[in-house]
């Protein structure tokens, strides 16, 4: 009796093999492009089988558009190797590869082209591997024009090619292998040598539902009074010159341990003349440099945005912020962060949010290291902040700078143990000692640093606003966290902030909020006109101090509730989700981010 299984023939299984040869010259064609060649040794194989299914699947719609195997593969290959050719050239240029919204950019990329030179050794070792690669595919193509059957398919095999390829591709559009490579990387490389560049191209297509808060409509919206959170007296306005600056890892492990040190690694931080001074609970723990960025910036939660980096998904071109408000005001403003310019894709935020200037790794001409640390200091950071703070004074506006550090990134097990300035005493725990000296004693470099940037701001003659805030826990906190500390989650999001002025301010000591509402709590403090939604969220504030990204508030009062929860200030605080609801929209009521 004829078995009814499916035997394929010698032919038939060496068009399959080399089917699967060319796509993965293809694959690696891209990845080269991309500069993520030696990532693929580390590529998990559910994510080479992702890539190599997009490549077929697209390979296969050829097949059904030209009838021929072999002429869809040619086609396929002369794409990937002319595309791969570009995208290496827009990685030397651009610092990050070609993705589905750079297309809507192609007239303003040819516009800049003329001030590029294409003579450089990188770029042509690239074309030459990817040359070579795209040779190799020939003779296989001619493998498949030899023995690739019939001529002719039916329309019974080419409807089913191309229903399963289409199948295929929405069904990666629609699973989690899509948004991965846009919710965890925090650099193009990360994400494209962890997820493979045909994904990951898939991914920048991909547009990210923000969750609509619960109640949430535009009649309801359109009920809350405008009008009692715009400030009318612009008489009294002030327009002092304001630096904010999101430290690195700075935080306080007092606030989750008992460890004892030989030397006060806080400094004079909680005791300084003039300051409000306390806590800001972020976003997430031990990470999440982004998320803590955005709620700082922007005011916004991340709590209607769960598992996402902003700047990876959110398009920032013109939304509401602290750069927004102060620009309003005719303030020049400058971003600062001595890092890579592609890490969050910070060189095309950073302007969409309308920064004037904005200074990356390069433009420090000089940098400092801490021992074999491989971050430019605090200290470093800071005078090349000065020196673009005194060039833009030349502009004769008011000047916002915001500096994002990178002196206390991990790790910290780096420095020979003789360069440590701040030991741990009688220590014993999961983390090594060697590692907690060194972090503590770039902990001690941040406030020294930050001594030392006061003292220069004290002796201006104009009005200068100054805060600084850390970002996040590190990595190993919850190694360190004693078990039975109380309110576990807010203190390990607890990192230290401090808002100065070199003229008197309202001093206050020990305070608790949230990062999103620590930019409106600046402006307020240096006096400056602000958006109403900024007016709304102080106001709230003064009710309910904390809101977290993760789902819960506390209270004046220090009570914990849910925003689920039906509590005393539920209403206020839906309305505030409402509000950045629709400043999240492209269609937002602008009377309420606007301070016109």
């Amino acid at each position: 009796m004829e078995s009814d299984s499916i035997v394929l023939s010698k032919p038939q299984s060496k068009i399959i093999w080399v089917m699967l040869a060319i796509s993965c010259i293809n694959f690696i064609i891209l990845q080269i492009s991309s500069q993520t060649f030696w990532q693929l040794l580390s590529l998990k194989p559910v994510y080479a089988l992702v890539n190599l299914g997009i490549i077929s699947a697209f390979t296969g719609i050829l097949y059904v558009c030209t009838n021929r195997l072999w002429i869809s593969e040619m086609l396929l290959s002369g794409v990937c190797t002319i595309y791969a050719a570009i995208n290496i050239y827009v990685v030397e240029f651009h610092g990050t590869p070609l993705t589905i919204p750079e297309f809507a950019n192609t007239r303003t990329a040819l516009n800049v082209l003329g001030g590029y030179s294409f003579i450089m050794i990188k770029p042509f070792i690239l074309l030459a591997a990817v040359c070579v690669l795209s040779i190799i595919n020939f003779p296989l193509i001619k493998m498949l024009k030899n023995n690739a059957g019939s001529p002719n398919s039916s329309w019974h095999s080419k409807t089913l090619v191309f229903l399963c390829a289409s199948v295929y591709i929405i069904g990666i559009l629609h699973m989690d292998f899509l948004t991965a490579p846009l919710r965890e990387a925090w650099h193009f490389k990360e994400a494209v040598g962890k997820y493979g560049y045909p994904l990951y191209f898939l991914a920048s297509g991909f547009k990210y539902e923000i969750t609509v808060p619960a109640g949430f409509s535009e009649e309801k919206l359109a009920s809350i009074p405008v009008n009692d959170y715009f400030e009318s007296q612009t008489g009294s306005m002030q327009t002092p010159d304001i630096i904010l600056i999101l430290n690195e890892t700075f935080y306080d492990i007092s606030l989750v341990t008992s460890i004892e040190t030989d030397a006060n690694y806080m400094g004079t931080f909680y005791d300084m003349d003039n300051t409000i001074s306390g806590h800001v609970v972020v976003p997430k723990v031990g990470g999440g440099t982004n998320s803590s960025e955005y709620e700082l910036l922007t005011a916004n939660s991340t709590y209607l945005m769960q598992g996402i980096t902003p700047f990876q998904i959110l398009d920032m071109q013109d939304s509401a912020s602290v750069v927004s408000n102060l620009k309003e005001l005719g303030y020049h403003t400058i971003a600062m962060h001595p890092a890579f310019p592609e890490n969050y894709v910070r060189n095309k935020q950073y302007p969409k949010m309308g920064f004037d200037e904005i200074h990356f790794l390069d433009d420090f001409t000089v940098r400092d290291y801490y021992g074999k640390r491989s971050h430019v200091i605090d200290a470093c950071a800071y005078n090349n902040m000065i020196q673009w703070y005194e060039n833009a004074l030349q502009q004769e506006k008011p000047v916002f700078s915001y500096l994002l550090t990178i002196q206390n990134h991990g790790e910290w097990d780096t420095n020979p143990s003789e360069d440590d300035i701040v030991h741990v005493i009688d220590y014993e725990n999961k983390v090594s000692a060697e590692k907690l000296n060194e972090f503590l004693s770039c902990i001690s470099l941040s406030t020294d640093a930050l001594n030392n940037l006061i003292g220069y701001f004290m002796n201006s003659n104009r009005p200068v606003v100054l805060c600084m805030v850390g970002d996040h826990a590190p990595s190993f906190i919850e190694d360190i966290t004693d078990k039975n500390i109380d309110n576990k989650a807010v203190m390990q999001r607890a990192t230290p902030f401090v808002i100065w002025a070199n003229f008197p301010i309202a001093e206050k000591q020990d305070v608790m909020i949230s990062m999103n509402e620590l930019g409106p709590l600046l402006l307020q403090t240096s006096g400056v006109k602000m958006l109403p939604y900024y007016n709304y969220l102080l106001e709230l504030g003064q009710k309910v101090p904390v809101l977290t990204g993760y789902g819960n508030y506390i209270d004046k009062d220090g009570n914990i509730g849910a925003y689920t929860d039906e509590g005393r200030y539920s209403t206020d605080i839906q309305k505030y989700f409402w509000l950045e609801y629709n400043n999240l929209q492209r269609t937002s009521l602008d009377k309420w981010f606007s301070i016109e």
